[in-house]
């Protein structure tokens, strides 16, 4: 980007010297006095050069950094390790890792990353992607949100499903993509349905639930998506 210039005054701001004779004086003062008018319109164009060089150098900065940031994130995207929950020892930049469904960059080398917890209050880190779709093959009965945001499970038994890791500030939504063959499900106490009345889903087919909360699963609002076949 190119920074403007900003021009020179053109004319001579310096009031007359008192030593000149008295039939000089009245004539220098009274270009003194035009050029005061003159200086004064030229003084404004100044600043407002000087606000459009702030301007510009303001936004070239910008685009600085933002270059800055995209290289670092190229960078760290390149070098990424998987769930940080599964990192142990020391980490160095460049480092990104997947933590309660997003992607974080590490800012800063760490001796034991297993005791940097990537979160928005960590200087240590820094939120590149939000919001991941990650799929988790639900291996328990434990809905893990500090592994994704989408997960999937194969119900052949009776199944009692907690909500665990739910991040304790802001909107949060999960989905539960179920294969029911046999059995019946429990959900949390903290799951309220439409009508309040919670579903009873129908055997051999998949259904989709959605989940949300906004104050750390104190309260879940759930909603179904039901009878797809198989």
């Amino acid at each position: 980007m190119t920074i403007p210039s900003i021009s020179k005054l053109t004319v001579d701001l310096t009031p007359p010297s008192r030593q000149l004779a008295p039939d000089n004086y009245d004539d220098v003062a009274d270009q003194w006095a035009h050029d005061i008018q003159q200086g004064s319109l030229e003084l404004n164009s100044v600043v407002d050069q000087i606000n459009t060089v702030t301007s510009a150098i303001d936004l070239a900065a910008a685009e600085t950094r933002a270059a800055a940031d995209v290289a670092g994130t190229a960078v760290a995207a390149a070098n990424f390790v998987g769930r940080w929950s599964a990192q142990s020892g020391a980490a160095s930049v460049p480092y990104s890792a997947f933590h309660q469904g997003s992607i974080w960059m590490l800012l800063t080398n760490v001796a034991a990353v297993e005791a940097s917890e990537p979160n928005a209050n960590n200087s240590d880190w820094h939120e590149m992607i939000l919001n991941v779709s990650m799929v988790v093959n639900v291996a328990t009965q434990s809905i893990n949100l500090s592994q994704g945001r989408w997960f999937e499970k194969t119900i052949n038994a009776n199944t009692v499903f907690t909500f665990d890791n739910v991040p304790p500030v802001g909107g949060v939504l999960w989905i539960v993509d179920l294969t029911l063959n046999s059995g019946d499900i429990t959900w949390p106490s903290s799951v309220i349905w439409p009508g309040d009345i919670t579903p009873v889903l129908t055997p051999n087919k998949r259904h989709q639930l959605v989940f949300t909360t906004r104050n750390g699963g104190n309260q879940v609002l759930g909603a179904l998506l039901r009878d797809y076949p198989l």
